[in-house]
């Protein structure tokens, strides 16, 4: 986990290594084995049958809220972390002036 005072690249790549990698993973997982399992176990479990479509839009908006992060939201803030880095990648000081 970065340190507080890390830059905004480095939690971008903490967030997508460790939360939209991983949730990608398991939605993929359960995209795969819910078919067999609803196969099996659907007659017993009725609302295994009803979930299916909330599993499909919730799987969608988790996909599409997952692309934007990763085409849209952590490029720009990488490129915002570039533009306000000082020498050596580092922020520059942004103290406010007293009078």
């Amino acid at each position: 986990m970065p340190a507080e005072r890390d830059n905004v690249s480095d939690w971008c790549r903490y967030m997508e290594n460790e939360y939209l990698d991983r949730n990608s993973q398991l939605l993929e997982e359960i995209e795969e084995v819910y078919p067999r399992v609803r196969k099996i176990h659907g007659n017993q479990y009725i609302w295994l049958k009803q979930m299916h479509w909330h599993f499909e839009k919730l799987n969608e908006k988790l996909n599409w809220y997952m692309y934007f992060q990763r085409r849209k939201w952590f490029p720009l803030l990488h490129k915002l972390d570039a533009d306000h880095a000082g020498p050596c990648g580092t922020a520059p000081s942004r103290r406010l002036k007293t009078a």
